[in-house]
């Protein structure tokens, strides 16, 4: 994981880079729970935020996004400007 996340951040001068892509205590990381077996992705250029079936539940950042395939309504996120 660290190659594709913590090093391109580290290499665009990010300094939260060391803490990205862990799953750790102190680290920030996102984690998708997926039912492969039923997974469908239903966005499509005219509607782009569809949800994904098989999609069961999201973290970002440790905060859940999505629970039980139901959005939360919490947002997490950071905007990453280069």
């Amino acid at each position: 994981m660290a190659r594709h996340i913590a090093q391109p951040l580290e290499i665009m001068g990010f300094s939260h880079a060391e803490r990205a892509g862990r799953i750790a205590k102190g680290c920030r990381a996102d984690i998708a729970v997926l039912d492969w077996e039923n997974y469908t992705d239903r966005g499509t250029v005219q509607q782009p935020s569809q949800l994904a079936l098989g999609a069961v539940h999201v973290l970002v950042n440790g905060v859940p996004a999505l629970l039980n395939g139901q959005p939360t309504g919490l947002r997490a996120g950071q905007l990453l400007r280069y």
